[in-house]
């Protein structure tokens, strides 16, 4: 399974190379002008998916894959507009309320849930790290940790400043999850 957040596409031929590697099927939401955009991929023969749910920032399918228990996956792309994230969350706990089986939820979050998550630029926002954390602890995910860089964006380069480094990409699972799917690796 590929998950492609920010495509900045307004269309799915643009993925239609994605087909050569195998990945016969997806569903996309095209972004708004060249900002979001947001794809699931998969290769039929390995893995069952269907989609649930389809909106702005987000795609919830049901995923069945030989070997480890059905799961929920939803991949995300959060609006950089903190105000516009909010939507987001309030879909996340609600699918939170009825998920009964594993649950990973993967993608660009644009934001961050500790100050060690960024280098550079201004002050952190404090009031928006808990807000996060909170809006993860309301569903109930955790953290699934990464390997590869300890940073997923890189901010321009500004005269005068420190670029600004941050772990914007990650994927949080639910207890379900954690005790149920062993053996995952998440690779930025």
């Amino acid at each position: 399974m590929l998950i492609l957040a920010e495509t900045k596409a307004t269309n799915d031929a643009v993925f239609q190379p994605l087909r050569s590697w195998g990945f016969d099927s997806c569903c996309v939401v095209p972004s708004e002008g060249r900002s979001g955009g947001l794809g699931v991929f998969w290769r039929t023969s390995e893995i069952g998916a269907s989609v649930l749910a389809i909106e702005r920032q987000l795609i919830h399918l049901e995923c069945l894959i030989p070997g480890i228990p059905a799961f929920n996956l939803t991949a995300v792309y959060g609006i950089p507009h903190s105000n516009l994230r909010e939507q987001l969350w309030n879909s996340l706990l609600n699918f939170s309320a009825s998920i009964t089986r594993p649950w990973v939820v993967y993608g660009d979050f644009n934001d961050i849930l500790s100050s060690q998550e960024r280098i550079g630029g201004v002050r952190c926002n404090h009031r928006r790290i808990n807000w996060f954390n909170n809006q993860v602890r309301g569903c109930g995910l955790s953290d699934l940790g990464s390997l590869g860089p300890r940073f997923t964006w890189r901010g321009p380069l500004l005269r005068g400043c420190d670029r600004l480094y941050e772990r914007l990409d990650r994927a949080l699972g639910n207890n379900l999850f954690l005790a149920q799917v062993e053996n995952y690796v998440v690779k930025e």
